[in-house]
């Protein structure tokens, strides 16, 4: 806390003297504490694990006339209890390592011309649906990424522009190879939101961008040239959304080899606004996993920067990258400023040769011996409450069977949480 106050108040001398410069000057602040209980996590049967997470962001955005902007977040992040899995809960006294504080943002917005914007500095991005580049903001340390984007706005779309350079490989855990976890991983590329759309069309999104591994010891290259488009709207009471996206490239170290990949995300929903704004929902998705190692081609799907905690249930257990799931959920609002709701997912491999990968896409390993494709089930129960002071609750109870892909010995998980998030 101590780190967290000395920086707030160096922020504060800062805005002070830009504040004599004759700017305005915006303060924002956020704290956010959630407590997690997991039962028998990593599928071992009694590895039961409590933790508080706490995450606290402060940020200013000091604006200069109507063109220029700049803004500069902090965020500090800590855990509470043991957050190990290693069978010794309530252990409250000790704080956990991830306790420093972050320049989370720190970029310029710059209005050149009425229909042409840059930002340049350190900052969040957001890609369509963020099925491939999202902020990814449950976690305790959202995605930052360091560069420049730039929007050019025209009548029948807007045309973004960007290089960023992303994080170093062992952080992004894009592939689990130890080689590359040296390397840093920087892209590149284009997005363009089309305007203009029918009224039962409200985004068509299409991206393109290159990424590229550098700094690798004794190696050559690791390429990945990435294409997306993403479709999204609605009609009477029936909404819908579809994303696919494909990458090829080349690694030439460690395991060398061609990559070849896609992946496929779309959802469907009905909503009865006169039964509480009830909505019903139906998702399928599918993404490549490796049918042989042998082949030469690298097959599994990377998911890159995607949004993590909203894809592949709210336990956070599966990740994307050989995996193929559905999911079918009903969603009301009971009362006001109030909403619950379940969702059921049915998990298996897209390639039974290939493994089952977390939210960091690192493969799971099997507790006892592994066979077939069907990876397990998830229910989650959830509740989200709005205070009218800007406070937002919320609680979940989610359960995942374990199937034989997991591993003959596999427990199933029990998660329970409960969190709170203050904005200021």
């Amino acid at each position: 806390m101590k780190k967290l106050l000395f920086a707030f108040a160096s922020l504060a001398l800062i805005s002070n003297a830009v504040a004599q410069e004759g700017a305005d000057i915006k303060w924002n602040a956020e704290m956010r504490f959630r407590f997690t209980n997991t039962e028998n996590e990593g599928f071992a049967k009694s590895a039961n694990d409590n933790e508080t997470k706490q995450r606290t962001k402060i940020g200013a955005t000091m604006t200069k006339g109507e063109d220029l902007t700049a803004t500069v977040t902090l965020l500090q992040a800590a855990t509470w209890g043991n957050g190990g899995g290693d069978n010794t809960s309530g252990n409250f006294t000790a704080p956990g390592a991830d306790s420093s504080v972050y320049v989370y943002e720190a970029f310029a917005f710059w209005k050149a011309m009425d229909n042409f914007a840059l930002k340049i500095g350190r900052g969040a991005l957001d890609l369509a649906d963020g099925s491939v580049v999202a902020k990814n903001d449950w976690e305790q340390t959202p995605y930052a990424f360091e560069g420049a984007y730039g929007a050019y706005f025209t009548e029948w779309a807007n045309i973004g522009v960007f290089g960023v350079k992303g994080m170093n490989d062992s952080d992004l855990d894009s592939d689990g190879d130890a080689v590359l976890d040296t390397a840093d991983v920087n892209f590149y590329g284009l997005s363009v939101d089309v305007k203009n759309l029918p009224e039962w069309l409200k985004m068509v999104n299409v991206h393109a961008l290159q990424s590229k591994a550098t700094g690798i010891s004794g190696a050559v290259s690791d390429e990945k040239l990435r294409l997306g488009v993403t479709v999204k709207g609605d009609s009477s009471a029936v909404d819908y959304r579809l994303s696919y996206a494909m990458y090829d490239g080349e690694r030439t170290v460690s395991a060398p080899g061609d990559h070849k990949a896609s992946m496929l995300d779309a959802e469907v929903g009905f909503t009865m606004a006169d039964v509480m704004n009830m909505r019903i929902h139906a998702l399928y998705h599918m993404d490549s996993g490796d049918d042989s190692a042998a082949t030469g081609d690298i097959e599994s799907y990377d998911p890159f920067f995607y949004e993590k905690h909203t894809n592949a249930g709210l336990m956070d257990l599966i990740g994307w990258g050989n995996s193929t799931y559905i999911k079918v959920g009903v969603a009301l609002e009971p009362m006001e400023m109030t909403k619950v709701g379940v969702d059921y997912y049915m998990f298996t491999k897209s390639e039974e040769n290939d493994s089952v990968y977390d939210n960091n896409h690192e493969a799971i390993t099997a507790v006892g011996a592994s066979s077939g494709e069907d990876v397990g089930t998830e229910i989650d129960v959830w509740a989200t409450k709005m205070l009218s002071n800007g406070a937002e609750l919320n609680a979940r109870i989610g359960i995942f069977t374990a199937d034989d892909a997991l591993g003959a010995d596999a427990e199933d998980i029990t998660q329970a949480s409960l969190g709170a998030t203050f904005r200021f």
